[in-house]
């Protein structure tokens, strides 16, 4: 550049510069149209960019015991993959992975499994996108009851069961129910380990069971837990009524059975030895059994009544021949 600016300007040599000048604008101007073009293809990248993580769009169709899975992507879908559940040890059931050959649309059939359950679904595209999608919550009753909607949002249920207590035939009847799906009801007595019940109604919206009173004061806890995991729980004090009480002894070759309770005896049911007796009406406080034992093992199982209320007697004893 410094020689340029050196050129002397006698002799025609204003047009020599003229010329210099003029060389330079044109590099100039190429130059700024390289510039664009390079600005212009990196938008188009930019944006070719962009597209190729667009999210496939799934529209979920109802069959009568089915999932159908309706897929759309802008770029194309290369495979499918979806399973059912997730479990805190791992995935619970089989993956499934299904090709849709790089088309920009496609179905799926799901088997539905029964009761209430997450679909999981992840799409591979064209482009080697993987996209994972929220689990789909579909609750589905292979008795086909008008009760059921086929998909329930169990995610956004916030209701907790409900507890009921009865005292029925000298038992409690304990009621839970939810308004959905009940899954499960653990129960104790005062410090003792927990017992499950998982017996469901029909409907799947109850659980219903009956205990038998502990004679004396108790303390009765349960727990009850739906498919979204709410949680109800009541604690009970139960005043257990105390049943007749039942003493066997043996007496030479004969048992003798003495029933007692402090209001009155209503009804005496035994089993001696495969043949079943039953005395009823009876309404004294103490009444006396004695059974002749015959060779052998002799074998007792006798229920004694006040009223509802019942006491349990089982036994056995051998006569030697």
């Amino acid at each position: 550049m410094n020689q340029i600016l050196m050129f002397r300007t006698d002799d025609g040599s204003k047009k020599q510069i003229k010329k210099v000048v003029r060389f330079f604008s044109f590099l100039i101007l190429v130059f700024g149209i390289i510039l664009i073009a390079e600005g212009v293809i990196g938008y188009i990248k930019t944006k070719n960019n962009k597209s190729s993580i667009d999210t496939p769009k799934i529209v979920i169709e109802k069959a009568v015991d089915k999932t159908i899975l309706n897929i759309s992507s802008n770029i194309g879908i290369s495979q499918v993959k979806y399973y059912w559940n997730i479990m805190s040890e791992g995935i619970d059931g089989n993956i499934v992975e299904e090709s849709l050959s790089g088309n920009k649309e496609g179905k799926i059939e799901i088997q539905n499994l029964n009761g209430t359950n997450a679909l999981n679904i992840e799409i591979l595209d064209n482009e080697g996108n993987i996209i994972k999608y929220e689990p789909i919550i579909i609750a589905y009753n292979e008795n086909g009851s008008d009760q059921d909607n086929w998909e329930i949002a169990i995610a956004n249920d916030k209701t907790k069961p409900t507890i009921k207590l009865e005292a029925v035939n000298g038992k409690i009847r304990a009621i839970v129910s939810d308004n959905l799906k009940m899954s499960y009801v653990v129960y104790k007595w005062n410090d003792e380990d927990e017992s499950t019940i998982t017996g469901l109604t029909d409907d799947e919206k109850q659980v219903i069971f009956e205990l038998d009173a502990l004679e004396g004061e108790n303390k009765l806890t349960i727990k009850a837990y739906d498919r979204a995991g709410n949680e109800a729980s009541m604690e009970k004090t139960v005043q257990g009524v105390k049943g007749p009480v039942v003493k066997v002894v043996r007496e030479d070759d004969q048992i003798v059975v003495n029933v007692e309770d402090e209001e009155k005896i209503t009804k005496i049911v035994y089993d001696f030895n495969g043949q079943e007796t039953t005395i009823d009406n009876i309404t004294e406080k103490t009444y006396e059994i004695r059974l002749d034992l015959v060779d052998g093992v002799n074998y007792i199982i006798l229920d004694a009544y006040k009223d509802d209320i019942k006491s349990t007697y089982k036994g056995k004893t051998t006569k030697e021949q």
